[in-house]
């Protein structure tokens, strides 16, 4: 709809122009089909009415540096700005980065026959091989490339040349692979971190004990990525 150059200046005519289209419906379905788990929300919603679970309000004061530990996650985490607050306990900030992450979705791509599917980190457990073929070479990407994975990946079945920013992503592809056969879903759970691709994956890996330091190196690695990608070519 719009090319990546265009400036928008008013995002709300913008929105009601589109209003009743096809677009605002895709929009819609979009949102609610892979965005939102409407049977949770729906759940939420009957517990509250019945009373069985309640809402905490937690008065915060900004001016004094005083957040919630939601609150505080996110300012201080998620966007990478400062050092962990005392307000949110180590604990509970790797258990709320751990269940972010087995939701991420991935794409698996089998590297023997092609077959591909998106799967949510949690889906894939140790045995996992691909459907078709019962292969276990199983390389692992993001749903916004595994287009062009597959495409360069048909290119090399025909024995054409790829160029450098191809080359690069079947690389990544058949590390993700290796770090699934030796790693397991520990492998998923990293490559799900944000900025995080395998090369990086491979380092956090090999230093981590447990899972509790996987995902703390995991936080780390987001806040390094998300505190200097405005430097990034």
């Amino acid at each position: 709809i719009l090319g990546r150059e265009t400036k928008i200046r008013s995002l709300e005519a913008l929105c009601k122009s589109l209003k009743g289209t096809v677009v605002d419906e895709e929009a819609l379905r979009e949102v609610f089909t892979k965005d939102v788990e409407l049977e949770r929300i729906f759940l939420l919603f009957d517990e509250l009415k019945r009373k069985r679970i309640r809402v905490l309000f937690v008065k915060s004061d900004p001016e004094k540096g005083r957040y919630s530990p939601l609150a505080s996650f996110i300012i201080f985490e998620q966007y990478g700005y400062g050092l962990l607050r005392s307000g949110v306990p180590p604990k509970i900030l790797v258990n709320t980065v751990k269940r972010r992450l087995l939701e991420k979705k991935l794409v698996s791509i089998c590297l023997h026959c092609l077959w591909h599917g998106e799967f949510r980190v949690y889906e894939i457990d140790e045995g996992f091989k691909c459907p078709k073929c019962s292969s276990r070479v199983l390389g692992f990407t993001y749903p916004s490339i595994a287009g062009d994975v597959l495409r360069c990946l048909a290119k090399l079945r025909k024995k054409k040349k790829l160029n450098s920013d191809e080359a690069k992503l079947v690389r990544d592809l058949r590390l993700s692979s290796s770090l699934f056969l030796s790693y397991g879903r520990y492998a998923l759970i990293t490559l799900a971190g944000i900025g995080i691709g395998p090369t990086t994956a491979v380092r956090i890996l090999e230093r981590s004990l447990n899972e509790d330091s996987l995902i703390t190196s995991i936080i780390e690695a987001e806040r390094t990525y998300l505190r200097t990608r405005m430097y990034w070519n």
